[in-house]
């Protein structure tokens, strides 16, 4: 696990092939990294609460978490892994996981934007862009709004930073927990933020086999499923660790 920790430092993702998990080997393998969360959002399984159940059905015309997003930045303690492991997909490459590396984008900025954006802080939200992706249902399990400040910048090894920025969470950007940017200067270092992040060269796709077990690094690594199927069902088997 020590050495699988240090190469998702290194790498960000790891797919590990040809898996024959059940819940219960799934929840397990889980806590050799972490603490499991256990979310209020989405569909859960009753005597494994801490997996949740991404579904897509067929009539569905969106999908879970289906902008670019580290997952659960209005938590004020966000997952640090995530694990998704396939239980129904909807055929070769569709349905595949983008990622983009939050590490890289920090070390592309310019030498002045690097200074500026360690005084930084993102407001996250759970009612921004994603909030429209989940159902109403899932939506009503936590009515409240959650908010959490994190640090634009963060620290992920003693010799790497990333740009901790999770485009469907953000709310704004500020100086402080109170205090926020302009409006122009927010949409300039947002916009200058997007163009390192989302850079094609900056961006992997992974097309989902049966049996692929994925992990990732949030806090250096930011996700977006493609949406580029009708009329099929995907479900999948989500795990947060802490």
């Amino acid at each position: 696990i020590k050495n699988l920790k240090k190469k998702l430092v290194d790498h960000g993702v790891l797919i590990i092939k040809k898996q024959k998990l059940n819940n219960k080997k799934l929840v397990k393998f889980s806590k050799l990294f972490g603490k499991p969360i256990v979310h209020n959002f989405s569909k859960t399984i009753s005597k494994y609460p801490e997996i949740m159940t991404i579904i897509k059905e067929k009539k569905d015309k969106k999908m879970f978490g289906g902008l670019w997003h580290s997952d659960s930045t209005y938590l004020k303690k966000p997952p640090r892994y995530t694990i998704l492991y396939p239980q129904f997909l909807p055929g070769k490459k569709l349905g595949g996981t983008k990622f983009a590396c939050m590490i890289n984008a920090y070390n592309n900025l310019d030498l002045k934007t690097k200074k500026f954006v360690q005084k930084i802080y993102v407001c996250n939200s759970s009612q921004t862009k994603l909030y429209k992706y989940r159902k109403v249902k899932e939506n009503n399990k936590h009515k409240k709004e959650i908010i959490a400040y994190h640090n634009l910048v963060k620290k992920i090894s003693k010799n790497n930073k990333s740009l901790y920025y999770s485009p469907g969470h953000i709310k704004s950007l500020s100086v402080s927990n109170s205090k926020i940017l302009k409006p122009k200067r927010n949409k300039y270092l947002i916009s200058k933020i997007k163009s390192v992040l989302l850079k094609k060269n900056n961006i992997f796709t992974h097309e989902w086999e049966m049996g692929d077990l994925v992990i990732w690094d949030n806090y250096r690594t930011l996700h977006c499923p493609i949406n580029n199927f009708r009329n099929k069902k995907r479900v999948m088997l989500r795990i947060s660790v802490k």
